[in-house]
């Protein structure tokens, strides 16, 4: 019959508090995507998507700038996965540089945000230890 269970929605469709965190590190990119969307509480469609929504900029920024400065991607490899392009990407990432020298708010967020991708990533790799497994 068709008592079939509902599939569950896409991941792009989830909102923010049903996002799980990443519990694989071959997807860093995912975790710091997880960190930025948990940390500005918008989804991460509207994170990822194609739109200028006010909201999304900075969030979009800071990504692209951790990207680069923390993942070591490069500008093309940045602008391939959110869909734009490189040139959009150097721009994002000097103005958050910039705004580091300037703003002691965004500083703070900045290091926020990769101390606490540090610390999943760290307890990612622990439970990714043979010993976790059942």
């Amino acid at each position: 019959g068709n008592a079939r269970p509902k599939p569950l929605p896409e991941v792009k469709e989830v909102r923010l508090f049903d996002v799980p965190i990443p519990t694989s590190t071959d997807d860093e990119v995912e975790v710091l995507v997880h960190v930025v969307v948990e940390s500005y509480r918008i989804s991460r469609a509207i994170l990822l998507d194609q739109n200028r929504t006010v909201e999304a900029v900075q969030p979009r920024h800071i990504l692209m700038y951790l990207m680069r400065s923390e993942l070591k991607k490069s500008f093309p490899v940045i602008a391939g996965y959110l869909n734009r392009d490189h040139t959009t990407v150097m721009h994002g990432y000097s103005k958050i540089e910039q705004l580091i020298q300037t703003a002691q708010s965004v500083r703070d967020n900045v290091e926020e945000l990769r101390r606490r991708y540090q610390e999943l990533m760290a307890v990612n790799l622990i439970l990714a230890l043979p010993e976790y497994e059942e």
